[in-house]
């Protein structure tokens, strides 16, 4: 019983994502591309309003993750 719950626990913390911040388009260009800044960009469904949107998902050499809404 233990183990099933240890495997669900460990499976839990594997799955969820940590929290990133919101920034603007302008904000993305000035204080991360123009530094050579971004080690990956995900682009994925926003799934946080009720329209359809996607999300860029951003990290960075730093270890910040941050996010864009795209339009």
């Amino acid at each position: 019983m233990m183990a099933i719950m240890g495997a669900t626990g460990a499976y839990y913390v594997s799955t969820v994502e940590t929290p990133s911040k919101e920034i603007t388009y302008q904000e993305l260009v000035q204080q991360h591309l123009q530094h050579n800044d971004i080690k990956m960009i995900t682009l994925c469904e926003d799934k946080t309003g009720t329209t359809f949107k996607f999300r860029a998902q951003i990290e960075s050499h730093k270890g910040e993750r941050i996010h864009l809404i795209l339009p």
